[in-house]
């Protein structure tokens, strides 16, 4: 593979040439990876193995997602201390209110504030020390369609199982009503042994 470096035409803009402007010079895909490895490069100089910084990543993308699920899981209390005030408007609630000050739906605000008063801020915790096999820890997704579970101890054992397989959403909606229609047909013991694991 060539390793092709595509130079600006900055003839008609000679100040650009000058101050090393954005269009002084564009790196290719092989370019910016090279860039990326040395900017990677270990104290001494070596590279810093691939896995290494494919790990660093990961759990970069872990405390982004971990802040995201607590972002969300504040706004679901917000939602749920303020859901039936009264507005200023006649007939609006704080629901509504809260809907338009954020341009979100009020379905969405609903559910955060499901996932809220499902889960305690311990137990929510617990989930997000836990870790899929990517090393990623369960979405936002995930916490909604286990808060649609009744039983706390089911709710408990679907989300470990989520992250020990690395069930993706679907899958677990799916395990959901697995487990739903084995509680209608089956005992209760015989359901957490065979359904849930």
């Amino acid at each position: 593979m060539n390793n092709v470096s595509i130079v600006a035409d900055n003839s008609r803009n000679p100040d650009r040439i000058a101050s090393g402007g954005p269009d002084k010079q564009r790196q290719t895909g092989v370019d910016k990876m090279s860039t990326i490895a040395d900017e990677h490069a270990g104290s001494d100089g070596t590279a810093i193995p691939l896995e290494a910084m494919a790990a660093h990543l990961v759990d970069r993308f872990a405390k982004v997602a971990i802040d995201n699920i607590r972002a969300r899981y504040e706004l679901g209390q917000l939602v749920a201390n303020t859901r039936y005030d009264r507005g200023c408007a006649k007939g609006t609630t704080g629901l509504d209110r809260l809907s338009n000050a954020l341009d979100v739906h009020s379905t969405a605000l609903r559910r955060c504030a499901r996932v809220c008063t499902t889960f305690t801020r311990d137990e929510l915790e617990a989930m997000l020390s836990l870790r899929r096999p990517n090393g990623l820890p369960v979405t936002w997704s995930h916490l909604e369609l286990v808060s649609e579970v009744t039983s706390r101890h089911t709710r408990w054992i679907l989300v470990q199982r989520a992250v020990a397989e690395g069930l993706s959403v679907r899958e677990l909606a799916a395990l959901i009503r697995d487990t739903r229609q084995s509680r209608r047909t089956t005992p209760r013991q015989t359901v957490s042994k065979s359904v849930l694991g």
